[in-house]
């Protein structure tokens, strides 16, 4: 029984680790229980146990920098501007470049309100779900590597060399902060 056991662990860590050897460049859960990951090579994966399991999809061949779903919605961001949004739950998607720029989060306050934050200060935003984006204006111009908000007016993104910017609604402005590394 014990060598059972062992065998089965072996080959269960075997295929884990082969599958998962390049790692997560992004993890999202709402709850602890649905949990998207994204990584490289158009590696998207989805756990319905809070990653106990994992399904495994490859989606495209870009690298993936960040993931944010509500409901059975899904938005993956990552190099070259490219986004892949699936509007059932992972069980089909449809791609799209929205920026020259590598994109390196991903946020939504519902399912059709959504910022997106990249290099070069990029900042995009969708009010239809992510079937069209607008760029906003940064007052910075470094990479900015996450993006989230409380509400449509109230939002943060920050980046490298300690930037900070925050949202009012209607523009954005650079927040001073003692911080020289990147966030």
């Amino acid at each position: 029984m014990c060598l059972k056991f062992t065998v089965c662990l072996l080959i269960s860590v075997s295929i884990i680790t082969a599958a998962y050897s390049q790692g997560f460049n992004s993890v999202f859960s709402k709850d602890g229980n649905l949990v998207w990951a994204v990584g490289s090579n158009g590696s998207v994966y989805y756990s319905a146990t809070g990653g106990a399991s994992w399904n495994a999809n490859v989606i495209g061949s870009g690298n993936y920098n960040s993931v944010y779903s509500i409901n059975q919605k899904v938005w993956v961001v990552g190099e070259s501007g490219i986004l892949q949004m699936s509007a059932n739950g992972g069980n089909s998607w449809s791609g799209y470049t929205v920026s020259a720029q590598n994109l390196n989060s991903v946020f939504f306050i519902d399912e059709n309100t959504g910022w997106a934050a990249g290099n070069s200060g990029t900042i995009l935003r969708t009010v239809n779900g992510g079937l069209n984006w607008t760029a906003q204006s940064s007052p910075e111009s470094v990479n900015l590597n996450c993006i989230r908000f409380l509400s449509s007016s109230n939002g943060i993104a920050c980046g490298n060399n300690g930037k900070v910017i925050s949202w009012n609604g209607s523009v954005w402005s650079s927040l001073v902060t003692p911080i020289t590394n990147n966030l």
